[in-house]
């Protein structure tokens, strides 16, 4: 069998083909919905958004015991360290972008043994850098940011997750 080219048709090359073609669509069609999924569930809904309710997270070994907001937008959190015989907290912010500018440096550092609770306390931003504050009700949502220094010396800087509803 010869096509318009004149070069044959193999049936076992279309056939080939159409699998490709089922392949590419497959593909294309997993791709849109792990976007979509993407879009609804972190966009739309953030993961630190008020429907998922009050939390507090930082990296494993260091735990938000308790954690409040004030209406002038002063966050209150006790911290649980389980990681360090000993580590010093040098500095500690909570903002809407989760960077390590404007920090509000703790001097001096607090000591926090293993296993110990510290309780600090810090003025709350939002992602654009304005203070946060409201009636009750309203939510705060945004990161926890906290610079300690391990019993090595290493300085390390770890972002958290805040999702907190005024009361």
């Amino acid at each position: 069998m010869r096509n318009k080219q004149g070069y044959g048709c193999n049936p076992d090359n279309v056939d080939q083909m159409r699998h490709v073609k089922a392949l590419v669509l497959a593909l294309v069609i997993l791709a849109v919905a792990i976007s979509a999924y993407y879009v609804f569930f972190y966009i739309a809904f953030p993961p630190y958004s008020t429907l998922w309710g009050n939390y507090c997270t930082l990296s494993a070994g260091i735990k938000c015991l308790s954690s409040g907001i004030a209406a002038n937008g002063l966050l209150t959190i006790m911290l649980e360290q389980s990681m360090y015989p000993q580590m010093d907290i040098t500095a500690i912010g909570c903002n809407g972008l989760g960077s390590p500018d404007n920090l509000t440096v703790i001097n001096p550092p607090t000591e926090a043994g293993l296993g110990q609770s510290v309780t600090l306390s810090v003025r709350c931003y939002g992602s654009n850098s304005t203070q946060f504050g409201g009636a009750a009700g309203n939510a705060y949502s945004g990161y926890l940011v906290m610079s300690y220094t391990t019993p090595s010396g290493v300085n390390i800087t770890i972002p958290g997750l805040l999702n907190l509803k005024r009361g």
